[in-house]
């Protein structure tokens, strides 16, 4: 196989065999080649749900995503730990401490044959953890925030970004 984004030089000939024995042609022609693997959006407008020690977290889908990394922020090492991978553009993080903050970032991955190409880091999005809702949730269709348990409505700053919800309803 070729290695992506590097130049190949290929070379064509012919080869027959006979009677167990292979004969070759010379070398008919040449061509360098550089296969491309295309590397995905980044993953764009991540929200992120708790309740009772779980994090429910969602996301647009990527162009040229064929899968995506689910990915942790460990405040010790300063690092992303990767929680897990999936293809669909939700994801459930189980075993949450509560009252303990957590900082949620997905990667959007391209896989042709055994090559992987990543995105950025999309938007990240920090909640904390507790008994009470906390978050975007669906219900009946419509996605609504949560801050403590509570339905928010109106012009809200939720997790460093303004979001405008329904003064009514608490709709987005």
């Amino acid at each position: 196989s070729l290695t992506p984004n590097e130049k190949h030089r290929v070379q064509i000939k012919a080869y027959r065999k006979v009677n167990g024995w292979n004969t070759y042609s010379k070398y008919v022609s040449y061509k360098t080649v550089t296969p491309t693997l295309t590397t995905p959006a980044a993953v764009i407008n991540i929200k992120v749900g708790t309740n009772n020690g779980t994090a429910k977290i969602s996301w647009n889908s990527a162009k040229n995503a064929t899968s995506y990394q689910v990915l942790r922020y460990n405040a010790d090492t300063k690092k992303y730990v990767t929680v897990g991978t999936t293809a669909k553009t939700s994801y459930t993080v189980t075993g949450l401490k509560k009252n303990t903050e957590y900082t949620y970032n997905i990667r959007s991955l391209r896989t042709v044959g055994e090559f992987t190409a990543k995105s950025s880091l999309g938007t990240k999005m920090t909640v904390k953890s507790s008994a009470k809702k906390n978050g975007w949730f669906t219900e009946n269709g419509s996605k609504y925030l949560y801050k403590d348990g509570k339905k928010l409505t109106g012009a809200q700053l939720f997790s460093n970004r303004h979001f405008y919800l329904d003064t009514k309803t608490g709709a987005m």
